[in-house]
């Protein structure tokens, strides 16, 4: 399954949070081998890693998609009633594809 997602990176791990109804929450608990593949401004310059959900938490306060919402808008995430669930992903290996490089 591949899906558009937002994203954090603390250094060592990945955040994505994604709403509890949602069928990638289904397939990750079911196979939490998962990749990103992160572009830049020309889609030829990206970041592409795979990894593994090392912790999935419920996130009953919001902390997780405020943090994501206000890294894409600038603003905490507008559905305060939302069930929403927390990922964090340890990558495994990487690659990086450079515009220079093309």
């Amino acid at each position: 399954m591949t899906v558009v997602t937002w994203y954090d990176w603390d250094g060592k791990h990945v955040l994505v949070n994604m709403d509890r109804k949602r069928s990638r929450l289904a397939w990750i608990r079911a196979n939490p081998r998962v990749s990103l593949t992160v572009f830049g401004e020309d889609w030829y310059a990206h970041v592409s890693f795979a990894g593994d959900v090392i912790r999935l938490e419920d996130d009953p306060q919001l902390q997780g998609i405020d943090q994501l919402a206000r890294r894409y808008t600038g603003k905490p995430f507008w559905n305060r009633n939302a069930k929403r669930v927390n990922a964090w992903i340890e990558p495994r290996a990487w690659h990086v594809w450079e515009l220079d490089r093309v």
